[in-house]
C-alpha cells in the first residue's frame, strides 16, 4: 500500500515539474483543472478519485491541508463534506467579519459571488450551504438578498 502512495506522489511531483513548478509548492495544484491533469497523463488516476483532484491530493499528501474551494474544479460532492464546508464557512466568517449567524444576512450578493465560496453558493444556494455548518439555526431565505435561485435538490 505504501508503494502505491509513493508511486502516486512520484507521478504528482513529476507532473508539477513538467509544468515548471516546484513539486513542494502545493499551491500550484489550485491552478490545475481536470483537463490539465488529463493532459499530464493523470486521467486514470483521477478516475480512481471520482474525478476529484482535491481527493487525490488529500490522499497523496495527508500532511498538507488542501482547501477544496480553491481548486479550479471543486469536488462535485463538496456540500457532503461537512468538515470542508465548515472550514470554508469559518474562513469566510473571518474574512467578512461575521461573528454570529445573523451577520450572514448583511453580506451583499456581490460579495458572496466573488468570495471563495462563490461557486458553492451559486450551485447550492447560501441557505443550504449555511445549513450544513449551522443546522440548528433557523435560516430564512427571505432575509438573504440572494440573486441565485434557491437550490432545493
Amino acid at each position: 500500500m505504501e508503494a502505491i502512495k509513493e508511486n502516486r506522489r512520484a507521478f504528482l511531483e513529476d507532473a508539477a515539474r513538467r509544468r515548471g513548478h516546484d513539486p513542494t509548492d502545493f499551491s500550484f495544484w489550485y491552478t490545475i483543472d481536470n483537463i490539465d491533469f488529463f493532459e499530464l497523463g493523470g486521467r486514470g488516476l483521477l478516475y480512481l478519485y471520482n474525478d476529484s483532484l482535491y481527493r487525490l491530493l488529500m490522499d497523496s499528501y495527508p500532511e498538507f491541508e488542501f482547501l477544496p474551494w480553491k481548486f479550479k474544479t471543486s469536488p462535485r460532492d463538496l456540500l457532503n463534506d461537512q468538515e470542508a464546508v465548515r472550514k470554508l464557512v469559518k474562513h469566510l466568517e473571518k474574512d467578512l467579519n461575521i461573528t454570529k449567524e445573523e451577520d450572514w444576512y448583511r453580506i451583499s450578493p456581490e460579495r458572496l459571488k466573488t468570495s471563495d465560496a462563490g461557486k458553492l453558493f451559486r450551485h447550492h444556494g447560501v441557505k443550504r450551504v449555511l445549513e450544513v455548518c449551522y443546522p440548528d439555526f433557523a435560516w430564512s431565505e427571505e432575509h438573504f438578498a440572494n440573486p441565485w435561485k434557491s437550490a432545493t435538490s
